[in-house]
C-alpha cells in the first residue's frame, strides 16, 4: 500500500471504526 489515497482512506476507516466501537449510539449520521 504505497497509494496515498488507499492509506488514508484505510486510516479513515479504522478512526471511524474505532469510533464506533467506543461511541455506538453517541455518534450517529443524521
Amino acid at each position: 500500500m504505497t497509494d496515498p489515497v488507499a492509506r488514508l482512506n484505510a486510516a479513515l476507516e479504522g478512526r471511524y471504526a474505532i469510533e464506533r466501537r467506543f461511541l455506538p449510539t453517541a455518534r450517529r449520521p443524521g
